[in-house]
């Protein structure tokens, strides 16, 4: 509902559900199926041509289903199978990594933004949005900081000896190595910029300075509500199997979603295809028994 326009985001919300379906099936199954391990694959990496961190999350998480199969016994076959999954992934890409070849002359896995993005995430000015600077959070909330920076970069760039002269992966690897630099000359405060963009991936509500004050109260309510219900529902299935190996398998998916964001970009935006729909699987239970309860009560009173 805080979609623009029609971008990527229904449909790679599905995809990743997918993905965590079949890796889920895999992994309780007493005796895994290659048509499953095959499967989670192929739709992460339907996923990854909707957005690239679709890619990342579906190598860890096939990595991670090699250590949630229960049976110890099977733990040359689950490596086996998620041998097969990350080929899938391969696979599906392929394509699209063979067009970008042909259309560039350069091996490029999915796009070439990953430096420029790991660049302007990093950027010692950034903390300034976290640390009280009203003009950095506006300009941020406003996506003007960001393009600034870069276009102030590009420009340096041409004018010490060309940008738009060099090939995409050399203009990707001066992003990293910039990045990097950053990185190198301020290490703590970039520990502090990774922590606070990683409790801002889990904000809890809309930010204050880009929504009018009641819309970011009723998203408040919406949220905590539905973590409350999510952490009961979670409760309640802790101490099944079943619901034990979904829960360290979103568990997983919830650690990596974080990490990945932390170090490059974050918003409210990007966390809504990865928590929210298993955040409301899980509140279901709870939902439930608050109805049945409802229901009895109501029952009572009219007996």
């Amino acid at each position: 509902m805080w979609l623009g326009d029609v971008q990527s985001e229904p449909l790679f919300t599905f995809l990743v559900a997918g993905g965590l379906f079949f890796l889920f099936r895999m992994i309780l199954a007493e005796t895994p199926s290659k048509w499953d391990a095959a499967s989670a694959g192929v739709v992460f990496g339907l996923a990854s041509l909707c957005r690239p961190t679709g890619f990342l999350v579906g190598i860890i998480l096939t990595t991670a289903s090699i250590f949630l199969r229960s049976d110890n016994r099977s733990f040359g076959k689950a490596i086996q199978f998620a041998f097969l999954s990350m080929a899938c992934i391969f696979l599906i890409i392929t394509p699209w990594t063979i067009l970008n070849f042909r259309a560039t002359g350069e091996f490029i896995l999915l796009n070439d933004a990953g430096g420029c993005a790991f660049y302007a995430g990093n950027h010692p000015i950034n903390i300034g949005f976290y640390e009280g600077d009203s003009k950095i959070q506006t300009e941020t909330i406003k996506s003007i900081l960001q393009p600034r920076l870069i276009q102030e970069k590009i420009d340096k760039w041409e004018k010490a000896g060309g940008y738009w002269s060099l090939s995409l992966k050399q203009r990707e690897r001066l992003w990293f190595h910039a990045g990097w630099q950053n990185l190198r000359a301020n290490p703590w405060l970039t520990v502090r910029l990774w922590g606070y963009k990683a409790l801002d991936f889990w904000r809890l509500w809309l930010h204050p300075k880009a929504y009018p004050r009641a819309l970011v109260l009723l998203s408040a309510i919406f949220f905590l509500t539905l973590y409350l219900l999510a952490t009961w529902g979670a409760a309640l299935i802790k101490n099944d199997f079943f619901g034990k190996q979904f829960l360290l398998l979103l568990g997983v998916l919830f650690i990596a979603v974080t990490g990945i964001h932390a170090i490059t970009l974050t918003m409210l935006r990007y966390r809504l295809p990865y928590v929210e729909p298993y955040l409301s699987v899980l509140a279901a239970p709870a939902i439930l028994i608050i109805v049945n309860r409802i229901t009895t009560y109501c029952h009572s009173i009219i007996k």
